[in-house]
């Protein structure tokens, strides 16, 4: 059997026909497939170059691809277009291959094709968010960039991947970032079906309209700031993680503080008593009001502000000083007690 049908095997996952070819050319396990055609496979291709493993990767066979490294299989071989077996389990969706393929070769995380292409921009464009979910969660630079200067939220906006845009702007991308033409991923949205021939009915992707383009764009520039949010809210929360207590009906730790300075401010008055919250910015009552009746907040913000000011205590705040001040006078208690016993049994 020749070895262009021992890579069709691994591609197409005979693992037991093609261990036991292995077994009798253990040189195939290194051999690149020969000829300037590749091997089509129903819509997948195993291109010149390939070694048994970059063919098991582009059919996804978990176990074959196992049992080739153990064999010792190359994990870092690229074809004649510089793909290495990551990026092609990445260009067609195969989780399991790609999972195993980084708990043997971390390092393939940022791996670049010649045209600067990692495995996440191969997912990106494939629109495989599930592979782009697992090399962002294993630690892939998200932000890198091909050599035209466009990142995976480039590629994905561009071809109009809304899912895919909406999970990278979670993770941290900007969409305003340019490329070397100065597109971004806001002005790039579905522009690569734009110029698509209205006449062919068998087109996958028609052109988005101006309005499908504009209600994306939003959504993007939404996600990115719940994004910038999240971001100021978890160095509140770490900065202040007793603040987090007050968080847990949806008021978010800026309005908090600034409802419990206000409250404690207000109870002050009330009470005629000093009260100092330490490292609570002072906010004006006015911008607590406002922030209160933004569309993030409404109703529940202000229910929940209400429930927070119940709760203030009516009594004398220092910083720093409130705990050991609450010690001392439960001592002085205690002490008054032990005396009105001793005299009680003195009497």
């Amino acid at each position: 059997m020749s070895h262009r049908k021992f890579i069709r095997k691994c591609a197409k996952g005979y693992q037991e026909g093609a261990l036991a070819l292995l077994d009798q050319h253990p040189d195939w396990l290194e051999k690149g497939l020969e000829g300037e055609g590749g091997i089509d496979l129903n819509g997948s291709l195993v291109s010149p170059g390939s070694t048994a493993i970059i063919a098991a990767a582009v059919g996804g066979s978990v176990g074959l691809i196992d049992a080739l490294l153990k064999r010792g299989a190359d994990v870092r071989k690229v074809d004649w277009h510089g793909r290495n077996a990551l990026m092609e389990a990445s260009i067609y969706g195969h989780v399991g291959a790609a999972t195993l393929l980084l708990n043997r070769a971390p390092d393939l995380l940022e791996s670049k094709q010649r045209n600067g292409f990692t495995p996440l921009h191969f997912a990106s464009v494939n629109d495989h968010l599930n592979i782009v979910q697992l090399l962002v969660n294993r630690g892939a630079q998200i932000d890198a960039v091909d050599n035209n200067g466009k990142n995976a939220l480039h590629m994905a906006s561009e071809l109009g991947y809304l899912d895919m845009c909406l999970f990278l702007i979670s993770r941290g991308m900007d969409p305003s970032i340019a490329d070397n033409k100065g597109q971004t991923a806001l002005t790039l949205f579905g522009s690569a079906h734009d110029h698509n021939d209205p006449d062919d009915e068998d087109e996958d992707d028609p052109p988005l309209t101006d309005e499908e383009k504009q209600v994306a764009v939003a959504q993007m520039l939404t996600a990115r700031e719940a994004y910038l949010q999240r971001v100021r809210d978890e160095n509140w929360i770490k900065n202040w993680p007793l603040l987090c207590v007050l968080t847990h009906g949806g008021l978010r730790p800026m309005a908090a503080a600034m409802a419990v300075q206000a409250a404690a401010q207000a109870a002050a008055v009330e009470q005629d008593t000093s009260v100092s919250l330490p490292g609570i910015p002072l906010e004006t009552q006015e911008q607590i009001t406002a922030y209160l009746n933004s569309a993030v907040l409404g109703r529940e913000g202000e229910g929940l502000l209400r429930h927070i000011v119940s709760f203030i205590p009516r009594k004398r705040f220092e910083v720093g000083e409130g705990e050991e001040e609450e010690e001392e006078e439960e001592e002085e208690e205690e002490d008054e007690l032990e005396h009105e016993d001793e005299w009680g049994e003195e009497e």
